[in-house]
C-alpha cells in the first residue's frame, strides 16, 4: 500500500528553514534610547547633613558653640567623604554637598564664637589681674600705715565697752584709724584661708560675743610671731579698726607689738 506524503512534516521543515521574523515589540524595544540608571542615595551624605544641621543649631549658642563646632567638623568630614564616594559610584552628590555646606557654616559660626569668647575671657582675666594688683597694693599700703603710722592706744575692755554703750559714737571715734590695743588673749583661731584671728577679751569676759577680733595675714612673719601667743596671755596689737563686724569689734592688717 502506497504511503501518503507527509505534508505537515515538510511544512515544519520549511518553517524551520525560513528566517525568523522579528516582532515589532522587539524592534521598538531595541530602538528605544536607554536612560541612565537612577542614582542611589548617599548614606554618608545623609549622615553629613544630619550632623551639619544639629551642629549648626548648637553652634548658635555661645556657651556650647564649641560642641556644635566639633559636630560640624564631623559632618564636614562625612560630607567630603560622601562626595568622593558618590563620584566613584552610582550615588547622588546632592546630599553630601548639602551636608558639607551646612557643616562648614556651623563650623565657621563655632570658630567665631570661640574667638569672641577667648577675647572676652582674656579681657576679663586682665581686669581680674589688674584688680588683684590694685588690691595687693592697697593691702600693702594699709599694712605699711599700721606698721609705721601713728596709732591711738586703747585697752581692749574699754574699747569693747565704748562700742557696747554707743556704737555710733565709737565708730566716729575709732573706725578707719590705726589702734594699738592691749588686752588678754581669749583664743587664737585660723577659721579662714589666709587669715589668723587673735581674740582679746572684752567688757564681758565670760561672753563669747564680747571680744576684740584682731585679724592677721598668714604670712610667715605673723605665723612665727603668733605661734608663741597663748590664751590668758597679755599682748599689744596694732591694727586698723573696721568698727563692729557682726557683733565683734574688729581690727584688720594687724601686727603683734609685744
Amino acid at each position: 500500500m502506497a504511503r501518503e506524503p507527509d505534508f505537515d512534516g515538510d511544512r515544519d521543515d520549511r518553517d524551520d528553514d525560513r528566517p525568523r521574523r522579528r516582532r515589532r515589540d522587539d524592534d521598538d524595544r531595541d530602538d528605544r534610547p536607554r536612560g541612565d540608571q537612577p542614582k542611589q542615595v548617599s548614606i554618608l551624605g545623609v549622615f553629613s547633613l544630619i550632623k551639619g544641621i544639629g551642629g549648626l543649631i548648637v553652634s548658635l549658642f555661645p556657651c556650647i558653640g564649641i560642641i556644635g563646632g566639633a559636630v560640624c567638623l564631623l559632618g564636614l568630614f562625612l560630607g567630603i567623604l560622601g562626595i568622593v564616594v558618590a563620584k566613584k559610584s552610582n550615588q547622588g552628590t546632592g546630599l553630601p554637598i548639602a551636608g558639607t555646606i551646612v557643616s562648614a557654616i556651623g563650623l565657621v559660626i563655632a570658630v567665631v564664637w570661640f574667638a569672641v569668647m577667648s577675647v572676652f575671657f582674656g579681657a576679663v582675666g586682665e581686669v581680674a589681674k589688674e584688680a588683684a594688683k590694685a588690691s595687693e597694693e592697697i593691702k600693702r599700703k594699709e599694712v605699711e600705715s599700721v606698721r609705721t603710722g601713728p596709732a591711738t592706744k586703747v585697752d581692749a575692755v574699754a574699747l569693747d565697752k565704748e562700742f557696747d554703750d554707743n556704737q555710733l559714737q565709737a565708730e566716729a571715734k575709732y573706725k578707719g584709724k590705726v589702734l594699738e590695743v592691749s588686752g588678754v588673749v581669749h583664743k587664737v583661731t585660723k577659721d579662714k584661708i589666709g587669715k589668723i584671728t587673735v581674740e582679746l577679751k572684752g567688757d564681758q569676759e565670760e561672753s563669747e560675743n564680747s571680744t576684740v577680733d584682731c585679724n592677721f595675714t598668714d604670712d610667715p612673719e605673723n605665723v612665727s610671731a603668733l605661734a608663741a601667743v597663748t590664751a590668758a596671755k597679755r599682748v599689744t596689737i596694732r591694727g586698723k579698726c573696721k568698727g563692729k563686724v557682726d557683733t565683734y569689734v574688729t581690727l584688720e592688717y594687724c601686727m603683734l607689738v609685744k
